[in-house]
């Protein structure tokens, strides 16, 4: 992956930052793929790589909770269409690719602890030329869905609570539409296609098993959710992931595919 992704570096024209998402489901390890990809894109080809996920440009609670009530209570909820800063988002892709001048680079960050951006002293700062960018998260690179097929609802949480399509009307259109805009910033997309949806909910079980085990007073943790609170959750993105596994085999350019172990290989 690291090969390709420096081939296509070299390839480009202008020598602007290659951008490169990657599109992988909740629990199969994007943050860490990203870590040990930016360490080999550093130590054996010496490129530059910033790293960045779509979970750094949430909007603020408040901001949600706006949205909550003017538009639909679920997106109360961070993750979904809708539910992220892509005014932000642009303009940090942006000045990423546009400078020139080697001016130094604040990269955002979301405080999950808080459930609010993080203060900009807080952001990373990159300094110098900016090769690859790697711009990770569960829906990157996505397409909007045809209307016709959010009729009907696609599980509980959807027929008890969005019964009228308001919420997943409105998610599909930001992703038609500004998401949209964003996602044309990237030059290379891969995808991590996992081996079902039941596995992904897995997954995301397991990380909040070994959250609830780091946590020391979990009991009062508003971060860790039992297994009911996941269950509802993770049908926030159920459609939209399942709608990635097709939609992605078509617009990625390189696909791996995960086995339970979420051991990639290609075929």
């Amino acid at each position: 992956m690291a090969k390709r992704i420096n081939a296509n570096f070299n390839a480009k024209a202008d020598k602007k930052p290659l951008i490169v998402g990657i599109n992988a489901p909740q629990g199969a390890g994007k943050s860490t793929l990203c870590q040990l990809l930016r360490r080999v894109l550093t130590q054996a080809f010496e490129l530059q790589v910033v790293a960045v996920s779509i979970d750094d440009f949430y909007l603020s609670r408040q901001s949600r909770l706006r949205l909550a009530e003017t538009i639909h209570p679920l997106f109360k909820t961070r993750g979904v269409p809708g539910t992220h800063d892509i005014s932000l988002a642009m303009n940090f892709f942006h000045r990423l690719v546009d400078n020139d001048n080697n001016q130094s680079i604040r990269v955002p960050c979301f405080d999950k602890a808080t459930d609010n951006p993080a203060p900009e002293e807080k952001w990373e700062i990159h300094v110098g030329k900016i090769d690859i960018v790697l711009f990770e998260g569960w829906c990157v690179g996505a397409n909007s869905i045809n209307e016709s097929d959010l009729i009907v609802p696609f599980n509980q949480l959807e027929a008890d609570l969005d019964p009228d399509s308001t919420w997943r009307l409105y998610w599909n259109n930001r992703l038609a539409n500004d998401y949209r805009q964003l996602f044309q910033v990237i030059d290379f997309l891969v995808y991590f296609n996992p081996p079902s949806w039941p596995q992904v909910k897995l997954w995301r079980a397991e990380q909040e098993a070994n959250l609830r085990r780091r946590s020391s007073n979990n009991l009062k943790n508003p971060q860790i959710m039992n297994q009911q609170q996941l269950e509802h959750f993770m049908m926030h993105f159920e459609r939209l992931t399942i709608a990635c596994n097709e939609q992605m085999r078509v617009n990625a350019d390189l696909i791996y595919y995960l086995d339970e172990n979420r051991i990639p290989t290609q075929k």
